[in-house]
């Protein structure tokens, strides 16, 4: 169940305690209350949730995408997208650079003999 308060969602989660509409306060069970009773639930803004997630191809991913509040329930909203290309670490972006630079250093040293060589 999800409380709606002024037409946006207020809580997604019933609290074990609360305050009824009509003052009252309910110091244990509060949640079980909402759930076994749904006129109750509702006069006090709680409302039942509609959670269909989308089927997923390989390669997908479905993320939450927020709530649409309809007049007896809450939809949960949903979207597909690509999973991502893993990135490389820091550390292996950085292995990288250190292993370029070995290299090019190695190629300046022949480079610089070569040219020692030539000039003697």
């Amino acid at each position: 169940m999800i409380q709606v308060k002024d037409g946006s969602v207020a809580r997604t989660t019933l609290p074990k305690s609360g305050v009824l509409k009509n003052g009252k306060t309910v110091l244990s069970g509060y949640n079980r209350l909402m759930q076994e009773d749904s006129k109750l639930a509702k006069e006090n803004g709680w409302l039942p949730v509609e959670d269909n997630q989308p089927e997923v191809g390989k390669g997908e991913q479905v993320l939450f995408d927020g709530y649409k509040v309809e007049k007896d329930k809450v939809v949960k909203q949903y979207r597909t997208e690509a999973i991502p290309e893993p990135q490389p670490s820091e550390i292996e972006v950085l292995r990288g650079e250190v292993v370029s630079l070995k290299e090019a250093l190695i190629e300046k040293e022949v480079l610089w003999g070569a040219d020692i060589a030539v000039k003697k």
